[in-house]
C-alpha cells in the first residue's frame, strides 16, 4: 500500500449500512450496521442462499460518476470479515440490473475464516464511457451467495496504479 493517500471518490462510507445494498434474486438477506474497533461498516447476511444472482453494492453518486474517465485504472478495495469459507469475489463498476457497466468485472479470493483480511482489485474504465447512461451505477460485488455473514468496511474508489491507505472522500471531511 502507497504511503500517501490518494482522494476516495466514494462518499459517506464507514457509515452503517447507509449506501449499501444486497439483492438476491431469491433467498433471504438482511443488511445491519456492524461496529467492530470503532469502526462503523456494514454486515450483509444471508439466511437461505439464492439458487440465483446475488450481489452486494454500494452506491456511487452521479456527481462521482461524472468525475471518472475513459480507459483509466482505478482501485476498489476494502476490508472484509465472513465466515463462509475460501471464496471468489467478484467486483466491478455497473448498475444493479447488471447494466451500464462502467468498469468489468475482477476477482480475487478471500479467506472467510471470521479475521479481517483486506480485499484489493485494479479495474479499468471501458474505453468510451460517452457511450453509456451514467447514473445509479454501484460497487457491485458478487460471490455472496453461500448462507453466512460479509462485514465490509474502509470501501474506497481511487484513480491510479498503486492503493494508498483508507481515507474518507474530500466532501465527507468537510462535513
Amino acid at each position: 500500500i502507497n504511503e500517501s493517500v490518494n482522494e476516495n471518490l466514494l462518499k459517506k462510507t464507514n457509515q452503517g449500512k447507509t449506501g449499501w445494498g444486497y439483492a438476491l434474486q431469491n433467498g433471504t438477506r438482511t443488511i445491519e450496521d456492524y461496529e467492530e474497533d470503532g469502526i462503523k461498516g456494514v454486515k450483509l447476511t444471508c439466511t437461505v442462499a439464492s439458487t440465483g444472482w446475488q450481489y452486494g453494492s454500494f452506491y456511487i453518486d452521479t456527481p462521482t460518476l461524472s468525475r471518472l474517465k475513459s480507459a483509466t485504472n482505478y482501485i476498489i478495495s476494502f476490508d472484509i470479515k465472513s465466515n463462509i469459507g475460501e471464496r471468489s469475489i467478484g467486483v466491478a463498476l455497473k448498475r444493479g440490473d447488471s447494466t451500464n457497466t462502467i468498469a468489468n468485472e475482477v476477482k480475487a479470493n478471500i479467506k472467510g475464516n471470521e479475521t479481517w483480511e483486506h480485499f484489493s482489485v485494479k479495474l479499468k474504465t471501458i474505453a468510451d464511457l460517452s457511450t453509456i447512461t451514467i447514473g445509479n451505477q454501484v460497487v457491485y460485488i458478487t460471490g455472496m451467495s453461500k448462507v453466512g455473514y460479509y462485514a465490509i468496511r474502509n470501501i474506497k474508489l481511487e484513480e491510479g496504479e498503486q492503493e494508498s491507505a483508507y481515507s474518507k472522500s474530500p466532501e465527507d471531511l468537510a462535513n
